[in-house]
């Protein structure tokens, strides 16, 4: 009975060491497995931060595109050469700032008119005035002058008449 059970002690031994070194190669196998399966993970996120990077940087650009246009510098134009839905965004927006472009300068050239119209009626009134005395004046004079058919009275009567022109050229103004 003694020697069946050494025998069988041995043999559990035996066995017990065989299933530790099983076990510490599976350890170590499972470390090593961890470790690859760890560096291929950190690598993996290192890809997809440069992938995200260089997907972002055209909308780095056209947000700096937007705050120009804002500023109202519109001559700078995005670089995005992408047939992506980023490429398409970025040349949708020089479309954008181009028309706008187009816009400011017509609004410019509408207040520059104006700014002439304005002026232009200023004019005629401030010439209005004086023109409307001295027609006043002049038909006085025709009544005044003796004589139909002499030169003072011709003379009066022309400058009646070009006053009246006169007039009529600061109306249509």
């Amino acid at each position: 009975l003694t020697y069946r059970l050494d025998r069988l002690k041995r043999l559990i031994r035996k066995e017990s060491r065989r299933i530790a070194n099983e076990l510490r190669a599976d350890e170590d196998a499972a470390g090593s497995f961890a470790t690859l399966l760890g560096v291929g993970g950190v690598l993996v996120a290192v890809g997809v931060a440069v992938s995200m990077l260089r997907t972002l940087r055209p909308l780095r650009v056209l947000r700096q595109q937007a705050r120009d246009v804002a500023g109202g510098q519109y001559e700078r134009r995005l670089a995005v050469a992408s047939r992506d839905e980023i490429g398409e965004l970025s040349r949708e927006f020089d479309a954008m700032a181009t028309a706008l472009q187009e816009r400011e300068r017509r609004l410019i050239q509408s207040e520059r008119l104006a700014t002439i119209g304005r002026m232009a009626s200023q004019i005629a009134h401030e010439v209005r005035n004086p023109l409307a005395s001295i027609g006043l004046n002049a038909e006085l004079l025709v009544d005044e002058v003796p004589g139909k058919d002499s030169e003072a009275r011709r003379l009066v009567t022309a400058i009646a008449k070009e006053v009246d022109r006169l007039s009529k050229i600061t109306e249509s103004y």
